[in-house]
């Protein structure tokens, strides 16, 4: 089996790796000269910045549907994750406030699957999937990263045989 993943992000390349490892031929396509987001955070890929205490709202956690949110050191600090774009990983933060905290003065607000107009939509479509990523009923799709069963974050989709690239792709 032949794998092309596009883009060589964290999530990307973990698939990657999976299928290397269940015995596929993988090509990673990306367009930068450097794999695992561009590093613009720290070597690790991470930056943990501490909420102002006035800010702190552990009922916040109520309004998020992903359960790493109810926890109440994301209530406590602001998790900044180098996917390429810096993804802020935390509730709402109203962007008035969050550009109050040092470093973070002139942020702004993108979302850069949707050409920067907005954040994501969640919960638009359904992937029944197995416990190894693959899509149930096909044996050319995986979903992976925040994906799994409901689509929780952005759609992304890795078509895993190249006859199956050249047919979405012509």
């Amino acid at each position: 089996m032949k794998v092309i993943v596009i883009g060589g992000g964290w999530a990307r390349c973990a698939a990657a790796i999976s299928a290397k490892k269940a015995g596929a031929s993988v090509n990673i396509y990306e367009k930068t000269d450097s794999l695992l987001g561009l590093g613009n955070v720290d070597e690790n890929g991470v930056l943990v910045l501490k909420v102002p205490k006035e800010d702190i709202n552990l009922d916040k956690s109520k309004m998020k549907v992903c359960q790493q949110y109810t926890l109440k050191e994301f209530a406590e600090n602001i998790v900044i994750l180098d996917t390429a774009h810096a993804k802020l990983m935390t509730f709402y933060y109203p962007l008035e406030k969050l550009r109050k905290i040092k470093g973070l003065e002139n942020v702004e607000y993108m979302e850069p699957h949707a050409g920067g107009k907005g954040n994501s939509i969640r919960y638009l479509s359904v992937a029944p999937r197995t416990d190894d990523m693959k899509v149930k009923g096909l044996d050319n799709l995986f979903v992976g990263g925040e994906k799994s069963g409901l689509f929780v974050g952005h759609t992304d989709a890795c078509p895993t045989k190249l006859q199956e690239f050249h047919r979405i792709y012509q």
